[in-house]
């Protein structure tokens, strides 16, 4: 049996755990297990996010997903968690059932991580900085809800970052009733858009999703023209049949097949669509296979990473979906990953194959964004550009900042609250009609600094992200943006083109 001082110290170490999520007061002395064994019952070996080093027995009310990943560098939260008293959550599918880290998640955070440590060298919001809270959803829309319930009760976060379309639907219905703010720098169904009341503060009436990322009804119209021959792009010959292969149930995929169907078929293309479950690779081969007996000249792929691939190889078994026999493949943003080419079986297949996604800038504020990138040690020499949606996520932290210095003041005794985020997102605009002025860089110190001085004295802020200009519809929460074109060059990717969209 315990000794009565050593419950008594266990009992202090669980109310520090749970009201800060830190032993750092503790000053390297306590190291009470080392795996979840170790513990009582109903107690998990937690990893302290100050000090790897040093672990603690924490009841567990942390929902699974959310203790960080060490092997990929995601803890389980970021920045200092004894000064920080702003707080964001972060929940991304890192990891699915059936797989380890996805790199393009982890570089999307390591591109979060940026920002925010560039905000927080500044404490500006009332020398307050801010604490982003990571989790794991693993795919899981179940977990997903647990883990936000959880952000939202245990750390009272005004806003939530949450890159895909299925999760940030599944969210709202626990965000917007609360007055939190729904972030996404990747999810870009056009489903999204017209949320309506599920993405509008109750209280309020201001818009409470907002995406850096354009809808994928730009990007479908642009795959639509690059397979009508409306695109600088020569695709050649162009396809009298199409296939479209894309996720069942889920708006990503479902978006992006109600934007190029019809347009196709107005023109006379004959369309064939066929859905496949996510990360199932008997349902995809079953999707190849009803592929294959349509007989497309050319085959949209609308999945996710890892999937991609497998549907390539699932079609290796078909002659009429080879290269030889005139078949291309064209991918959407997701498949701009590097699992993309290093697992398909046959590199030649891939060779002429084509993708869209939205356009990397490659204006001053991405040159800022691309050297800090590859100054961190997380990703010394990596370059951000080989990733989808890095400089999107970079955009996303500083918006959320500056909506939440917005909302405090500049003496940061204000509402920190999603309303009042959300009301500074609605102050981010274009240049206007009245005059010309130049956008304020994120990632500048000193325009970061001008912004945030000009939205906490009630002005319009027109800022200019790693991703392009940021002037939001408040109405939508988005803002419109060009489509990148891209091939495959070996273990690589290429830019092709960046074209405007077509008008609606």
């Amino acid at each position: 049996m315990r000794s009565t001082s050593r419950a008594l110290w266990v009992g202090l170490a669980v109310m520090l755990s749970l009201a800060a999520w830190s032993c750092s007061l503790l000053e390297n002395k306590f190291n009470q297990c080392a795996v979840d064994s170790d513990c009582d019952a109903g107690q998990t070996c937690a990893v302290d996010p100050q000090n790897a080093k040093q672990h603690f027995c924490v009841l567990q009310t942390i929902p699974p997903g959310c203790f960080g990943l060490p092997d990929a560098g995601i803890p389980p939260a970021y920045g200092d968690l004894t000064n920080g008293t702003l707080h964001f959550g972060l929940t991304s599918n890192f990891t699915s059932a059936t797989s380890g880290p996805n790199i393009t998640k982890v570089r999307n955070f390591n591109a979060i991580q940026l920002a925010l440590d560039q905000i927080n060298a500044q404490q500006g919001t009332g020398n307050k900085t801010f604490v982003l809270h990571v989790c794991d959803t693993q795919g899981d829309l179940a977990l997903l809800s647990k883990q936000v319930n959880w952000l939202i009760n245990q750390w009272n976060v005004a806003a939530i970052i949450i890159p895909v379309s299925s999760q940030v639907t599944t969210a709202v219905t626990e965000t917007t009733p609360a007055g939190v703010v729904v972030m996404s720098p990747t999810a870009t169904s056009p489903a999204i858009t017209t949320l309506g009341s599920q993405a509008t503060d109750p209280q309020t009436g201001v818009r409470l999703v907002w995406r850096t990322v354009p809808s994928d009804e730009l990007q479908g119209r642009v795959i639509s023209d690059l397979l009508l021959g409306r695109t600088v792009v020569n695709f050649t010959p162009l396809p009298a049949k199409v296939g479209i292969v894309y996720t069942l149930n889920d708006p990503y995929g479902s978006g992006l097949f109600d934007v190029i169907q019809p347009r196709l078929a107005a023109a006379g293309v004959n369309v064939f669509g066929v859905e496949y479950e996510k990360g199932d690779a008997g349902s995809y081969a079953n999707a190849v296979q009803l592929l294959a007996g349509f007989a497309p000249n050319a085959s949209v792929v609308v999945a996710y990473p890892g999937d991609n691939a497998g549907i390539v190889n699932a079609a290796q078994m078909y002659p009429g979906l080879q290269v030889d026999a005139g078949h291309r493949w064209v991918f959407t943003d997701s498949a701009k990953d590097p699992s993309l080419y290093r697992a398909v079986s046959d590199p030649t297949q891939i060779a002429n194959a084509v993708g869209t996604d939205p356009a990397p800038d490659s204006g001053p504020a991405y040159g800022l964004f691309q050297s800090g990138y590859e100054s961190q040690p997380a990703t010394l020499g990596v370059d951000p550009g080989i990733f989808a949606f890095t400089s999107y996520s970079f955009d996303a932290m500083y918006l959320l900042a500056l909506g939440a210095d917005y909302a405090v003041g500049t003496d940061g005794t204000g509402a920190f609250t999603g309303a009042r985020v959300a009301e500074g997102l609605t102050r981010l605009s274009d240049a206007g009609t009245t005059q010309t002025k130049i956008p304020y860089l994120l990632g500048n110190s000193t325009d970061y600094a001008q912004a945030r001085s000009d939205l906490q004295a009630g002005r319009t802020v027109y800022v200019a992200g790693a991703s392009g200009p940021l002037g939001f519809n408040p109405l939508t929460g988005e803002s419109l943006a060009p489509i990148e074109i891209w091939g495959v060059a070996g273990n690589s990717f290429v830019q092709k083109a960046v074209v405007q969209p077509p008008p609606f």
